[in-house]
């Protein structure tokens, strides 16, 4: 039988009154003009089902990214909402969508504290940046920034976002290339160590006399 990775978890969290409730939270009048969060969600939800496969915790990571906005949204006016403080809130009430005992819940709270993140990177000391957040291990400075992506690219804004995504994405790519160069020598998981301190792709391989 193939795996259904976690479809399970995704199916349980989609029936949940309480998760419904972001059908209730229009959008940011620049960022966010999908119309409601609960459509936001969904449309992040089928980037990352294409960015890491339908199997991959990080579509029940995208699933789950802004169930902050719950708790936290103040409506301005029509169509003008924010949500200040959502990724914190939505790792602090992570316990109504996934119980604490699943073994990957550590990880989607990690993820969903610090989703909205590598938006603010552009102009920053990255190699500090990312050494502040303590990545833990079995998290992925790179997978965060995929998912930075998908939730861009699950927006419609006011504003141009095509400088943002090619950030993004050259920030991946360069990461992406290092792992595999470090995968032909069963170094993978050391590199991704040295770029989850803040080191560059150029700076994790020379760790690993890798070039």
């Amino acid at each position: 039988m193939p795996s259904v990775g976690f479809l399970p978890e995704v199916l349980h969290v989609l029936q949940l009154p309480e998760f419904q409730k972001l059908r209730e939270i229009g959008g940011h009048k620049v960022y966010h003009l999908e119309g409601d969060a609960y459509t936001h969600t969904m449309l992040v939800m089928l980037h990352a089902i294409e960015s890491f496969g339908i199997e991959s915790l990080m579509v029940l990571v995208a699933l789950l990214h802004d169930v902050g906005k719950i708790y936290t949204s103040v409506c301005n006016g029509p169509g003008d909402w924010s949500y200040p403080n959502h990724a914190r809130s939505g790792a602090e009430n992570l316990d109504k969508f996934l119980p604490t005992s699943h073994p990957e819940f550590s990880k989607v709270q990690w993820y969903i504290a610090n989703h909205i993140k590598p938006l603010f990177w552009r102009g920053k000391d990255l190699g500090e940046a990312i050494a502040n957040m303590n990545v833990p291990e079995g998290c992925s400075i790179v997978a965060l920034a995929e998912l930075a992506i998908c939730d861009v690219k699950g927006s419609k804004s006011v504003e141009p976002q095509s400088e943002l995504l090619n950030f993004l994405q050259d920030f991946v790519s360069s990461r992406k290339e290092a792992m595999t160069l470090a995968a032909k020598y069963g170094l993978q998981n050391e590199v991704l160590t040295q770029l989850n301190r803040g080191d560059s792709p150029t700076e994790a391989l020379r760790e690993w006399d890798l070039l």
